[in-house]
């Protein structure tokens, strides 16, 4: 979702330390099976708005999200199952190909630059912006969006906490379905598709979780993927650009 805010240097090193590390846009997703509820249909949608202010710095140099709990019916559940509106297989596809397949597929995408991070997109005309969180690229049309954030925390990320730094402010969640938990030696990650409102309009997404594996003791690290169109825009071509720009974004660990 929308994580645009004013550029903060101290939170933004937590990104650049999972760059160095090879996690920005890098843990793995497998979905061979998905989790369903209903999902929801309605006209076009617009942008959620910016979520919430990091909290004060806990550890020197590097500023911590205050963990809130979201609102009632704004979590994602699952019952097991599939679902014949479940495109989750997409961006399992786009994460599993190599990077040459990721060069061959971006070949003739034009090279954009905000505040440390480079992107690809299909044009030169997309919206960049660099937050404290991390990057948002928006459509040029501003109706589409795909980003990548990171939530430094001093206690543990569980994916309600971790999801509702972005969905909070997205109401009517349908959850569509949900990938298997997939663990590793990084950290754990899930993916959901659902629908949501935004004053009173409607949008379609997939929402990336990973909570990092704690590397230091009381210092807890969670990503978000998020990509979104208007519910009417959703395919198959949409979603896999919006993957694929997420998927190459790079933050250079040495931009101030």
């Amino acid at each position: 979702m929308n994580i645009t805010k004013s550029p903060n240097t101290k939170t933004t090193a937590v990104l650049k330390r999972a760059a160095k590390a090879g996690l920005v846009g890098l843990i793995p997703i497998t979905m061979a099976a998905c989790s369903t509820l209903a999902g929801g249909t309605a006209p076009n949608g617009t942008k959620p708005p910016a979520t919430t202010a990091p909290a004060p710095a806990g550890r020197p140099g590097v500023t911590k999200v205050k963990q809130t709990p979201s609102p009632a019916g704004t979590q994602p559940a699952s019952t097991t199952g599939s679902s014949p509106g479940c495109s989750l297989g997409v961006i399992e596809s786009i994460a599993g190909e190599s990077s040459a397949e990721d060069q061959a597929r971006t070949s003739s995408w034009a090279i954009q630059q905000a505040g440390g991070w480079t992107a690809f997109t299909p044009g030169g005309d997309w919206h960049l912006s660099a937050s404290s969180q991390g990057l948002d690229v928006g459509s040029p049309e501003g109706g589409s969006d795909a980003s990548v954030a990171s939530f430094p925390s001093d206690s543990p990320w569980t994916y309600s906490s971790l999801g509702a730094q972005i969905l909070n402010q997205v109401s009517d969640i349908h959850v569509i379905c949900t990938s298997p938990n997939e663990q590793s030696s990084t950290g754990e990650t899930q993916a959901t598709e659902l629908t949501g409102v935004y004053q009173g309009e409607q949008i379609h997404a997939i929402v990336v979780l990973s909570i990092l594996a704690e590397t230091t003791p009381g210092f807890f690290d969670g990503q978000t993927r998020s990509i979104y169109t208007p519910i009417s825009d959703w395919n198959a071509a949409n979603e896999s650009t919006l993957f694929l720009i997420i998927k190459r974004a790079i933050l250079d660990p040495s931009a101030p």
